[in-house]
């Protein structure tokens, strides 16, 4: 049994260089088809507004987090 888990990424890159995540959906359990406007802010308050027509042109990546990061949502 693994202490971590797989999460894939959605999000871009901003124009300050930094990488922001739209959304997070852990990899190889059900995720929810639900979904809506995000409005999102890089740590150097750029904001921008995402919508699920903009999906298709985001980046993917996958992060793997601790199981405890998971449970507490930190």
């Amino acid at each position: 049994m693994s202490d971590s888990a797989l999460l894939l990424c959605i999000g871009y890159t901003c124009m300050c260089g930094e990488r922001v995540t739209v959304f997070r959906v852990q990899m190889n359990q059900g995720a929810s088809n639900r979904l809506f406007k995000r409005i999102v802010t890089c740590r150097n308050g750029h904001c921008r507004n995402v919508t699920v027509d903009q999906l298709v042109t985001l980046d993917h990546w996958v992060e793997e987090i601790e199981e405890q990061e998971l449970a507490t949502g930190t």
